[in-house]
């Protein structure tokens, strides 16, 4: 049997969890095992990767944490550690019999989740079933602090913003994304883009719309959008925009042939688009929606705008293209920022896996 068990959510999604998760097994024994709630029935033949499907309850994320749970108990017995790697400390809690050999990394606190979907979500069966975990929320709170408060010192979040959401904060540590910035650290490339964006736009709260709305009054600029869109959504009418769908392999060419990075979601626990943007040299400009202000720095290396403001992005890209000085500057401390940020975040990952 496996030593070392891994908890999380499912890491076939793309998305921050994914690469966090990726980079994470990377630094583990081999034999690691990963438990994860599967949101699709999709086939999965590694023999170290247990999925955990049941589609009558597992929209609830109580039940996907207690699903989870029971599905790792067999595989409990022998593991020296568990890693418990998910949006919020909430999947840690049924696992506080083991609180001696479990860390928890998390990404945001529960509540902010719900609140933030809730308010971009459309489909009448998700606002159901938002509704249902809106009146849990008090019971959920409650739930993620006892578990941070029960396990000192093992507790991780991925920023400051997600941090500030929990009561017992001497009890969290900070573990930010190590990323590599070698990925993104290339020779020079033409600029073909202006503007470049990334992200899983199917998602609302990505709130492609603003990107859009700014692009229209940016008619001169180019842009590139790189990721899923809405199911339906019509490509025509925006002459400036190369939409390119999901890419498969590396996006850092993506980056390289790009000028600046724009992203306004109005959601993120940190953003890792954000560092790969600023490793590659790219301003930033994002949205103020929590996980922004751990990387990007005010008048620095990006701007933090209001969010759904897109007379004000379009503002802020212009201020930083328009002047050749000004963009060096704001180039040059970005790629320097990325660099520090990833290295401190590389240590503490070797902390926590420890």
């Amino acid at each position: 049997m496996a030593s070392t068990l891994i908890i999380t959510e499912d890491i076939r999604i793309k998305g921050g969890i994914a690469a966090m998760y990726r980079h994470m097994k990377g630094l583990l024994p081999e034999d690691a095992l990963t438990v994860f709630y599967a949101s699709s029935s999709q086939a999965c033949s590694d023999p170290l990767l247990k999925p955990v499907k049941w589609s009558k309850c597992g929209i609830i994320y109580l039940f996907r944490v207690f699903l989870v749970f029971i599905h790792s108990l067999s595989f409990l017995k022998d593991c020296r550690k568990v890693f418990i790697f998910t949006a919020s400390p909430l999947y840690a809690f049924p696992f506080l019999f083991f609180c001696r050999r479990v860390r928890v990394w998390f990404a945001t606190p529960f509540y902010e989740e719900i609140i933030n979907r809730w308010r971009s979500e459309r489909s009448t069966k998700e606002k159901i079933v938002l509704f249902i975990e809106y009146l849990l929320l008090p019971f959920y709170f409650i739930l993620e602090n006892l578990t941070i408060r029960a396990i000192p010192r093992m507790c991780y979040a991925l920023s400051e913003r997600t941090k500030a959401g929990f009561l017992f904060k001497k009890n969290i540590s900070i573990q930010g994304f190590p990323l590599d910035v070698r990925w993104f650290s290339g020779m020079p490339a033409e600029k073909e883009y202006d503007i470049i964006t990334v992200g899983r736009f199917n998602d609302p709260r990505k709130d492609l719309g603003t990107f859009l709305k700014t692009m229209r009054s940016l008619d001169r600029r180019k842009a590139v959008v790189i990721g899923r869109l809405p199911d339906n959504f019509d490509i025509n009418g925006y002459p400036n925009i190369h939409f390119t769908g999901e890419v498969e392999g590396d996006i850092g060419e993506f980056y390289l042939r790009s000028r600046i990075f724009f992203l306004p979601s109005v959601q993120e626990g940190l953003g890792i688009v954000y560092l790969e943007a600023m490793a590659s040299g790219l301003p930033v400009i994002a949205a103020d929606n929590g996980g922004s202000r751990d990387l990007v720095k005010n008048g620095l290396n990006g701007y933090i705008i209001k969010k759904r403001s897109p007379a004000e992005a379009a503002d802020r890209i212009e201020t930083i293209l328009s002047d050749e000085k000004i963009y060096d500057q704001f180039s040059s401390a970005a790629r320097e920022y990325a660099d520090k940020y990833s290295r401190k975040a590389q240590e503490a990952m070797e902390q926590f896996l420890r």
